[in-house]
């Protein structure tokens, strides 16, 4: 097994592993394949046989917005899943973040980020195309 590398940089990571894992999730961020990421992030994996490679983008704000949503637009082509975690309660997005998804035709599932860090987990064990975009589980997004 390869030995997992990372290029940080101050907003990104760009990491290539083959096991793109979420081990810890806490109210201050995510452990990613061994790669501590402090804050909000977004990651989008795309498996190309046994090699999956992502990218992770820090953010330092403390919502999901439609800013967010332009680093998935590839994910519309084929009928992928975008896991959007919101904190540690389920609280629904803006409705301008709903107004983008559907814009950008984009399937979201908007789910607590325990909920979203098991299923990422889940379906990339499956050799499923994600994204993923979720705070930290001390903090909450959105107001409907």
């Amino acid at each position: 097994m390869k030995k997992p590398t990372a290029a940080k940089s101050e907003d990104t990571i760009i990491h290539q592993t083959s096991t793109p894992v979420i081990a810890e999730y806490d109210h201050r961020g995510f452990v990613i394949d061994g790669v501590r990421c402090d804050g909000a992030v977004t990651m989008l994996a795309d498996n190309d046989g046994d090699q999956a490679s992502y990218t992770i983008a820090r953010h330092p704000s403390h919502s999901i917005d439609a800013n967010h949503l332009p680093f998935f637009n590839n994910l519309a082509a084929q009928p992928h899943v975008l896991l959007i975690g919101v904190g540690a309660v389920l609280s629904h997005p803006h409705y301008a973040l709903r107004q983008a998804l559907q814009k950008l035709s984009l399937t979201a599932e908007i789910v607590p980020t325990p909920a979203a860090c098991r299923t990422w987990n889940l379906l990339l064990s499956e050799g499923r195309r994600l994204g993923f975009i979720a705070l930290p589980i001390g903090i909450t997004s959105g107001n409907g």
